[in-house]
């Protein structure tokens, strides 16, 4: 399960959005109550465009195809078991509403609802299935040079 997790957390990593604030605000910045109900209301615009529940599954498709043959299938039971996408969805609007800026949530719908921003996001998984084995093998690589010495 540990393997499952490490690999979920450098999934989640790759795949998320590369897009950067010049001054990134802290995500326990206050603001208003109106500017929480509009960041909340853009957020779960931005779900409607790129919902959390589609990443999750590719994520998890991605997980599953790591895996051996014979550990697919309890693998995919217990994501079935497990997940709860309304309670994922739901932390994912509430988690963006803290972070994101009425701006920058403004910019991310006008990016990944033009055709260019589906076109590249689309393609975000043909990049990792690349970039995932690399970076797994030097993570690989650097977990035995700890346990073992340098090779």
């Amino acid at each position: 399960m540990k393997k499952y997790l490490l690999v979920t957390g450098l999934l989640l990593a790759l795949s998320s959005s590369p897009l950067r604030a010049e001054e990134p605000v802290a995500a326990d910045t206050p603001v208003s109550e109106a500017e929480m109900k509009e960041r909340l209301r853009l957020a779960a615009d931005f779900d409607d465009i790129r919902p959390v529940r589609d990443q999750i599954n590719v994520d998890v498709q991605r997980m599953a195809n790591l895996l051996v043959a014979e550990e697919r299938d309890d693998f995919m039971k217990y994501v079935q078991v497990r997940l709860s996408y309304d309670k994922l969805e739901e932390l994912s609007i509430q988690t963006m509403a803290k972070i994101f800026t009425v701006p920058e949530l403004k910019a991310m719908i006008a990016y990944y609802g033009s055709p260019e921003g589906k076109s590249a996001d689309a393609k975000v998984p043909a990049y990792t299935a690349i970039i995932a084995p690399e970076v797994r093998k030097h993570l690989d690589a650097a977990v035995m040079d700890a346990k073992l010495g340098p090779q």
